[in-house]
């Protein structure tokens, strides 16, 4: 059942949707603390066992993962022509691979380095929270925009709770919903 956010409009993605399309790509980016200052970086990797893994070389990554091993890593899809998107966002821990059995696991998969260099190092992201969120197609064939179109599809029914948040479906007989702010929260 797709579940949509009160505030922004968007869908959001489930976890395992999450982990779903992480392991259908290859490339995202890595968002690191690099002198107190935030980078971007484009990284190949592989999604498996509830990790990202990664290889680099002791390079600007490497240097700022030892000071902030914070870290989300960002992926994305999108359509132009038919307005739609998705992101996939991984927050967690980047920690090196030390360990001679997971190394040699590692060495025997995916991830292959496309940037030139040796890349010898290898990084483990341990999540602390996976999210993703859509831009999806509405019932009127447009893109979800706001709480406003969303109350007008639904005939401002509400059905039910989810997550906490007081929630009404976009169509009678729908399994899609629409959450918007807390349950104890008055409807307009």
């Amino acid at each position: 059942m797709a579940v949509f956010d009160g505030r922004t409009g968007l869908e959001m993605i489930s976890t395992p949707e999450c982990w779903r399309l992480l392991g259908q790509h290859d490339v995202a980016r890595l968002g690191v603390s690099v002198g107190g200052n935030p980078e971007i970086m484009p990284v190949n990797y592989a999604a498996g066992e509830g990790r990202i893994v990664f290889r680099t070389d002791a390079g600007t990554k490497y240097r700022a993962l030892e000071g902030h091993p914070t870290v989300v890593l960002e992926l994305d899809g999108f359509d132009a022509g038919a307005k739609t998107g998705w992101s996939v966002q991984v927050k967690g821990r980047a920690e090196v691979v030390h360990d001679p059995v997971t190394l040699r696991r590692l060495r025997a998969a995916p991830p292959a380095p496309w940037a030139p260099g040796e890349k010898s190092i290898w990084v483990r992201v341990a999540p602390t929270e996976v999210t993703g969120r859509r831009i999806a197609p509405t019932a009127t064939g447009g893109t979800m925009q706001s709480t406003t179109e969303a109350s007008v599809l639904s005939s401002r029914s509400f059905s039910g709770s989810c997550r906490g948040r007081r929630c009404l479906r976009l169509a009678r007989g729908s399994s899609t919903r629409f959450c918007g702010g807390p349950a104890s929260r008055s409807r307009d």
